[in-house]
Parts: C-alpha cells; structure tokens; sequence
C-alpha cells in the first residue's frame, strides 16, 4: 500500500526508502525483485536529470545514494555493477566501497575490488584505485578479471610516474595465460614506462611490438619514432598472388550471400552487414583475403577488417597495401568531412578513431552501452559537450 501511495504521490524518494526497507526485512519477499530494481529506476531517473545542470536534481541524486546505501551488501554490490556499466563511477565507487567490508577474499570481493579501482580510476583517485588493484591482485590472482586489473594497475602506476613498479606489473601481465587480449597495449605501455626509466631493454621490447603487431597504432607510432616520424610501407605494395578467383558456397550459404547482396544494394546495409556476420569463415588465409574483397563491395567493413587482420596473421604476404586498404575505408565520406571540417580536425583522425571503436558498424553497442560509430557513452558525451560549449546532444 505504501510503494503504491508512492507512487501515486510521486514521492520518489518516499518509494526508495520504502523499497530499502522492504528489500532489508524480505530479501525474498513476493515483491523484492520489483523493488530491487525501482531502486535503480529511480536513482537514474534523477542521474539522468542531473546532466541538465539544475542543483536540485544533483540534491536529490544525493539523497537518494545515501538511502540506497542503508541496503543489504549483495544489493549494494549488484547496483554498483549496474552503475558503473552506465559509467556512473561515483555511485558505482560508494556502494562498492560500502558493500567491501562484508565479502573478504570471496568471489564477491573480487567483483567490489574490480568495479572500485575502475570507478577511482575513471574518477582520477589514482592511490584509491591502486590500492584496489593491488588487493585484487593479490587475493585474487586467479580471479575472472586479473588481466585488466593488472593492466589498469599498470596504467595507474605510470600515471604516478612510478617507472619501475609500472613494468613488474606488465611483465606480471605478459606471464599470464590467455592475456591475448592485453598483449600489445601491455607491451606498448611496458616500452613507455622502460624510456622514462631509461633502462636498455626498452629498445629490445620495441622490437617485439614492431615484429608481432607492425600495423597497429602503436606499432607504427614506434616504426616512426626510430624514423625521425618518416613511416614507409614496411611489405609489398602490391600483393604478389593472384588473387581473382571464385567462391564455391554450399546451399545455405549461397541463399545468405544473395540476401547479403540484396540487401545492399537497396541500402539496407546494416541488414546485410547481419547476414555477413553470420556467413562462416574459412581457415586458409587465401580464401580469407578473397572474401574480405567481397565483403567490401557491400560494404560490410567489421567482417573485413576481422578477415584482414586474420588473413596478416596467417601470412606476410597479405599484408600488402592494396589488401590492407582494403579494411581502411573512407567511408561516410561526406558527414565525416563537414564535421571535421566544422570541428577543425582531418578526417583521416575521424575515420580512424570510427574504424578502431566501431569498424564503421552503425548499430555498434559497447557492454559500457557506447553508440554509434564513434562509440560515445551518452552521459559522458553530454558532459564533454558542455565543457566544450558545445551545446546539447540529443
């Protein structure tokens, strides 16, 4: 009766308090799920509110953390979770914190210690975050998330400048199994931290990036740096196979090409980048760079760019120029010049930044919930705009 007088009334923050309460004497009751999320339903009402840069709605966000935190531990460390999903790190920092005491080294503490050091690092507490992530680290080496703990840490400890400590951590990093994911950036950031501390071995490590990853931002960012910033096409310009043929496809698969084609050429291409995603990829780097040529004709640029890089890996002599623009396309040629052009920047950075966030995929969403090409979190995005004065997204 009272959730639904609440509500009736519009008194939101009558109704968190009620659910609070609810939640904290019937963990299981009839109505504890509808109320967990209530909570967060209308705490990100006024979160969102709060980007309109009115001071109440920045009192009544306030007030209503400080209900939530009043919860039982596990609900505190679910809501955190969500939180710092919607890149709400402050929120998402107090409740974790809060909730840390009662897990000790479980699963749990795992969890709180993770989202607390990515909340203080996204905040810029640097010694909140590090001791978050040492902790981890050290209660939780086996844990779901050591490799980007480890990485975070690494990246905090150069943000402090602490050279050394910066490269254990890496190395710590790189000794790891299935770290495929950190592999270059742990690298590339392990050289940086080996310059400032002016160790010998920086050079060697540079070497590793420009031989396993020559294409990459940071492979080529070091490329130029040994050149005085001059960057020549390390391989063949041309690809030295013939590499003209065609594609024998089973039943299914034909059916799927010729909607993929279909669908392109009445411009519905998100469509047919659907139907490319799903179509099987062959093995042979060969096969691989054949198809990532038709693939460009429909424009269907995430599967080019995953065959040509896959196609570089398996060969040398894929990464040729002609096959390798092949996966750096111009494309939304006239948008992104008129705002690059509006914003004073070369489009060559806009299709660039498109290319790494969303492989030009308009329908491209992040699990941070980061849209469209270009990969904007909307409440940050918001943010950046205001101190920019660049007046309202929508």
């Amino acid at each position: 009766e009272r959730f639904e007088n609440a509500q009736k009334n519009n008194d939101l923050l009558a109704l968190v308090e009620d659910c609070i309460s609810y939640l904290n004497k019937f963990p299981h009751g009839r109505s504890s799920k509808w109320a967990h999320d209530k909570v967060l339903e209308v705490y990100f009402y006024f979160y969102d509110q709060v980007q309109t840069g009115d001071e109440k709605w920045v009192a009544l966000r306030e007030r209503t953390l400080s209900l939530i935190e009043k919860a039982e531990w596990s609900r505190l460390g679910d809501w955190s979770r969500v939180m710092s999903r919607r890149s709400d790190f402050v929120g998402s920092l107090r409740l974790a914190e809060r909730a840390l005491d009662k897990t000790g080294t479980s699963a749990w503490g795992a969890i709180l210690l993770y989202v607390s050091g990515r909340s203080a690092q996204m905040l810029g507490d640097l010694k909140k975050a590090q001791r978050h992530f040492e902790t981890y680290a050290e209660n939780h080496s086996a844990g779901e998330d050591i490799a980007e703990v480890l990485f975070r840490l690494g990246l905090v400890h150069i943000r402090q400048e602490q050279w050394a400590s910066a490269v254990a951590v890496f190395e710590r990093l790189l000794s790891l199994k299935g770290q495929d994911r950190y592999d270059l950036s742990a690298r590339y950031w392990m050289v940086r931290a080996l310059q400032e501390g002016k160790s010998s071995r920086a050079e060697k490590e540079a070497e590793v990036i420009l031989l396993k990853y020559p294409f990459s931002y940071f492979g080529l960012k070091l490329r130029a740096e040994s050149s005085q910033g001059q960057l020549e096409w390390p391989y063949p310009l041309e690809s030295a196979e013939n590499l003209k043929a065609s594609l024998k496809m089973t039943g299914p698969q034909k059916k799927s090409w010729d909607r993929m084609r279909a669908l392109a050429a009445a411009g519905w291409r998100a469509e047919a980048l659907e139907e490319a995603l799903s179509f099987p990829l062959p093995e042979d780097g060969k096969l691989k760079a054949l198809l990532a040529q038709s693939f460009s004709d429909v424009q269907a640029f995430p599967v080019v760019i995953r065959l040509m890089n896959q196609a570089g890996d398996l060969s040398l002599s894929y990464r040729t120029k002609d096959l390798m623009t092949l996966g750096l396309p111009k494309d939304f040629r006239p948008l992104v010049e008129a705002e690059a052009k509006k914003h004073n920047l070369q489009p060559l950075l806009v299709w660039s930044l498109i290319r790494q966030e969303s492989a030009f995929n308009t329908r491209a969403v992040s699990t941070s919930n980061a849209l469209g090409l270009m990969q904007l979190i909307a409440p940050t995005a918001r943010e950046v705009a205001q101190n920019l004065k660049m007046g309202d997204l929508h």
